[in-house]
């Protein structure tokens, strides 16, 4: 049984459709790992988001997101996505993202009668109240919820980062729900590991510098528990 599954898995043919920016955030670096992780498992994986690896795959039209001009939403140039499907001819086509990116890739699966596979990683409705404007957080809740529910009424399977994006998914009609792991980055797993310090010195905090990643806890730490050193590395709305 496993070798007829791994036989199946073999011969694969996956296509990732992100909005994310590779390593701009966390969705943007987890589906490069897992990209890294399946070449070889797989006949052939390929990724479509902004700017993998100097593709101009985008059009002339994109906007900064309203409370955090650091990312950028791109509109994805469709005959691109069109040419790459067509060439690949894939059998699963999985979406992480409702932008531009996204839909675009719904909109092919549903041509191609492609398996689709939602990943939900992130609570856009919280996320719509952190950053935009009551106005504007309206509008965007309102696309945010209907292109996120109809993903997850054409998904075959979602898979979920956590239990509480899990029950999200099942409140909005999601079936067939997986919960995941978060990959390590490849190069780390074949880099032998330093020995750890007998001791804590050191917290390091390395991520976009963003409200919904409580920035706040680690400088409270740092007030708190000043005989230790607090290093804090990334860009984001917070910076200053």
């Amino acid at each position: 049984m496993q070798s007829i599954l791994q036989e199946k898995i073999s011969r694969l043919r996956v296509v990732i459709v992100s909005d994310a920016v590779p390593q701009r955030n966390g969705v943007g670096s987890y589906y490069v790992d897992l990209t890294e992780h399946i070449e070889g498992r797989v006949q052939q994986v390929k990724l479509i988001c902004p700017n993998w690896k100097g593709e101009k795959n985008y059009s002339k039209v994109k906007f900064a997101m309203p409370g955090d001009t650091t990312q950028i939403i791109y509109f994805p140039r469709f005959g691109y996505i069109s040419r790459c499907l067509g060439k690949i001819n894939p059998q699963v086509i999985i979406i992480p993202t409702p932008g531009p990116f996204g839909m675009a890739g719904f909109y092919w699966s549903r041509r191609m009668k492609t398996t689709m596979v939602t990943g939900f990683h992130t609570d856009y409705h919280q996320l719509c109240s952190m950053y935009f404007s009551r106005i504007y957080g309206f509008i965007s809740k309102q696309y945010m919820h209907h292109s996120q529910k109809l993903l997850f009424r054409y998904s075959a399977s979602i898979l979920a980062t956590s239990r509480e994006l899990a029950q999200i998914a099942v409140n909005m009609g999601g079936k067939n729900l997986e919960m995941i792991g978060t990959p390590l980055p490849k190069k780390y797993l074949v880099t032998p590991p330093a020995p750890p310090s007998p001791a804590l010195e050191k917290i390091i905090f390395v991520g976009r510098l963003a409200p919904e990643k409580n920035i706040g806890q680690v400088l409270d730490a740092a007030i708190h528990l000043p005989h230790l050193s607090f290093t804090i590395v990334g860009d984001g709305p917070l910076q200053k």
